[in-house]
């Protein structure tokens, strides 16, 4: 049965749960709007269509173009019926100003002229029907009902691409946050991508805690993500989001800063699952100040995740396990990497980390926490390489679990080799996409590099002294490294400043000076908003 029928002889609530979307996208009610000079005209069309019965509603009515533009603006009827020959504007012209507004409106013409050109002006405008005066009312209606399915089928059309919108949208925010927890995604490469989503992936909590839920028995895939919804209707008051992983895990990013009402929204999310399927598990990570560290809470949740036969708790806080290891890399070992990244020094990667491995068997370190320092360093990698590429860099593969990869090595050893491995090859891509870039764009690099000392150092001086249009090299640029030259230059500064600070260098005014800020104070609050250090903290990483 086609819709048109349901609606016209069930009531929008008694339709099939079957069809609920399409359900959900019928008009009750189609708001219509009558134009006419002639008052009896108007009066006989409101007296002879059984206007509620057919499912319309009048909702207003005027004498002349004039004030039937300015209410239809201010109502925006579902229908018009429009008199060709009306005084201030014409029927006609009245349509066409209203298109011009982009007004969501369709037109039925009445007039009394049987007029090709009419009808032909008409036609254009997109007018539906053109009915000829006297109205035979039973045509009337029934060209009203074709008309009302038709919108109905729009309205359908429309909402069901909106869906699809909707869930394409969903389905990326959860392919990112994915790549976010192995650490295979960071929030700079944010950039590249529609500002609408971006926002939607910036949540701006104070802190990130991340919970896992884990079913022994698998549910099909249909199921998790009624579980999905069921949590976001139930748990209006708590701010989170939840998302699959690539184990078909749920996995819930909240708030983290009150420590207390972090563990209690927890529990009951965990007890509300329960209810649905008693035999799931789950996991809590620590809670961390930025979303870039996302990935850290969410492989502590699956290591707690892992001790819960051993424990024998269907619910573990990663903070409750016995000696926890801490996950955070000493910041000397950060900047230090960080500097031979940011410097190209690729030929000191493997004895740096070669040595740093070494360091953690000497030191007896538990696997665990080799395993989320790991992490950490592949998360490092990834964020300095993403800011270095014309396009987000991924390195590792977007369908694999990282902590499930390195907990298949059978010892330190290949991890090391493993993780070296993955920096070399990662340090290949960007230099391969490095080639790619145009002439205009390196030789914009190389004049900031140059320039970089000079407080006035802008891009009309660029484009002035490389003699470039100044839209062009922007775009050229934008094009080609995925930011713009300002924010370049900015990360052009901040990486001089940290290789002049390893050059032991230690007058902040003096590195301000030479990375081209007017004043340290400023040059301070920039650094510390780059590095999550002030260029006093920094300094004392590396002494």
């Amino acid at each position: 049965m086609a819709v048109s029928e349901y609606s016209a002889s069930l009531s929008v609530s008694q339709l099939p749960k079957s069809m609920y979307f399409e359900r959900s996208m019928i008009i009750n009610m189609l708001n219509v709007f009558l134009v006419d000079d002639e008052y009896f005209e108007r009066t006989a069309l409101k007296k002879h269509v059984p206007w509620e019965e057919n499912g319309f509603r009048v909702v207003g009515e005027a004498n002349n173009g004039k004030t039937a533009y300015r209410m239809i603006s201010e109502l925006s009827p579902d229908i018009a019926i429009v008199d060709i020959n009306i005084p201030g504007y014409s029927g006609l012209e009245l349509i066409e100003k209203l298109c011009q507004e982009h007004i969501s409106c369709r037109y039925v013409i009445l007039t009394g002229y049987d007029t090709f050109s009419y009808a032909q002006k008409a036609l254009k405008l997109g007018v539906h029907d053109y009915i000829l005066k006297p109205i035979n009312y039973g045509l009337f209606v029934q060209s009203l009902n074709e008309l009302k399915e038709e919108i109905n089928r729009q309205h359908m059309l429309s909402g069901k691409l909106s869906h699809l919108q909707q869930e394409n949208e969903n389905l990326f925010l959860e392919r990112c946050y994915n790549d976010l927890v192995n650490c295979n995604f960071t929030t700079g490469s944010l950039s590249g991508y529609d500002s609408s989503l971006a926002k939607r992936f910036q949540l701006n909590y104070p802190a990130y805690g991340v919970i896992v839920f884990d079913f022994p028995s698998l549910p099909e895939h249909a199921l998790l993500r009624r579980l999905q919804d069921k949590l976001k209707k139930h748990f209006t008051s708590i701010p989170f989001v939840c998302f699959l992983d690539v184990k078909k895990r749920i996995f819930l990013i909240t708030d983290s800063s009150d420590e207390e009402a972090f563990s209690s929204a927890a529990q009951s999310f965990h007890r509300f699952l329960q209810s649905e399927i008693p035999e799931v598990i789950g996991g809590a990570g620590l809670s961390y100040p930025i979303l870039d560290q996302l990935y850290l809470s969410y492989n502590e949740a699956c290591i707690a995740l892992k001790n819960h036969s051993l424990i024998g708790e269907k619910f573990i806080f990663y903070k409750s396990l016995p000696s926890s290891p801490g996950a955070s890399l000493e910041s000397k070992v950060r900047n230090q990497l960080r500097f031979l990244l940011l410097n190209r020094s690729y030929d000191r990667i493997r004895p740096f980390l070669s040595e740093l491995y070494d360091n953690l068997m000497q030191q007896k370190v538990t696997f665990d926490c080799i395993a989320l320092q790991t992490m950490e360093l592949t998360g490092l990698l990834t964020e300095i390489l993403s800011g270095q590429a014309a396009t987000p860099i991924s390195v590792l593969d977007t369908d694999s679990n990282i902590l499930d990869t390195i907990g298949s090595m059978k010892d330190i050893s290949e991890i090391k080799e493993w993780l070296i491995e993955l920096y070399l090859k990662s340090l290949e891509k960007v230099n391969d996409k490095a080639s790619d870039f145009s002439d205009t764009t390196i030789c914009i690099e190389k004049y900031i590099v140059e320039h970089l000392s000079d407080p006035e150092l802008s891009i009309a001086k660029i484009a002035s002294g490389l003699y470039l249009n100044y839209s062009y090299i922007c775009y050229r640029f934008k094009q080609d490294k995925n930011m713009t030259i300002n924010d370049f230059i900015n990360q052009a500064r901040i990486e001089k400043a940290v290789s002049m600070f390893h050059e032991h260098i230690d007058n902040i005014s003096y590195v301000a000076e030479q990375t081209g800020f007017n004043n340290a104070g400023y040059f301070s609050k920039k650094f510390k908003k780059a590095t999550g250090l002030s260029p006093s903290e920094y300094i004392k990483t590396i002494l």
